[in-house]
């Protein structure tokens, strides 16, 4: 899958290059935000990458609309409320929920002609191969449904999508402004990788300041600002008890 990767990276710079040459401002969170779309798109779904990046389009469109209601003031049980708002955002689940379960439904049937060797060489694929596997072993209880597979299929784009991006698109910030670290990953990435080779996954492993930066990075502006978790059963966490059904808000951007 790192190969799709530094592809897609490498497509996406040659798109820059006409707009360096003549000292065009580029807009990098956009452009990150659509890197990471692609690449998602790909690595999930691969053969599958066009009705994946129509789910992707749609989920972004649910994220912008879910952002605009919870900016507002929250009302009991406004979720059900025949507004045309929450029409629009169950029509478009729906429509994610349909064209997953259409993908899915082939790769069953690619999985059925090939004896159950092959669902797809993605993660997809790979998520397949191993519920299929969990089904026929011993672990049938920790196999999936469907409606859990097209849940985990919605779980790559919200995971990896606009978190990744906002990683990038800081990283990228805190390098234009620290240009004597711009210089000195540059040079690390040429020991390692020379003029000509898209990095791989194990040349990543060699690339020390590189990694201090990203994490460095995750450190001053991590994408996900805060955890969120509810409590099934009470929990004494010291001489606290925490009752059941509280929600419990870990800040992580307050840690650093």
């Amino acid at each position: 899958m790192a190969p799709t990767m530094g592809d897609l990276t490498v497509e996406m710079m040659r798109k820059w290059e006409p707009h360096v040459k003549e000292r065009e401002a580029i807009n990098i969170a956009e452009e990150f935000q659509n890197l990471t779309a692609d690449i998602i798109a790909h690595t999930a779904f691969g053969s599958s990458f066009a009705e994946g990046k129509v789910v992707f389009d749609l989920q972004h469109e649910q994220q912008a609309l879910i952002s605009k209601l919870s900016s507002r003031i929250y009302i009991p049980g406004s979720q059900f409320f025949p507004t045309r708002e929450n029409w629009h955002r169950k029509s478009i689940d729906k429509r994610i929920r349909k064209v997953l379960g259409q993908i899915i439904g082939k790769r069953m049937e690619l999985g059925k002609a090939t004896g159950g060797d092959s669902y797809g060489n993605d993660l997809l694929g790979l998520m397949l191969a191993a519920n299929q596997g969990a089904m026929n072993g011993n672990a049938r209880g920790l196999s999936m449904g469907l409606d859990e597979l097209i849940d985990e299929c919605k779980t790559f784009f919200f995971a990896g999508h606009e978190t990744t991006a906002t990683l990038l698109t800081f990283t990228f910030l805190l390098l234009a402004t620290h240009p004597e670290w711009q210089e000195r990953l540059r040079e690390e990435v040429l020991e390692v990788c020379g003029n000509t080779q898209i990095p791989t996954a194990d040349s990543l492993n060699n690339m020390k300041l590189v990694s201090m930066v990203i994490y460095e990075t995750l450190r001053l502006y991590p994408p996900a600002v805060a955890l969120f978790r509810g409590t099934d059963t009470d929990i004494k966490l010291g001489s606290k008890l925490i009752p059941a059904g509280t929600v419990i808000i870990v800040p992580i951007i307050a840690w650093h």
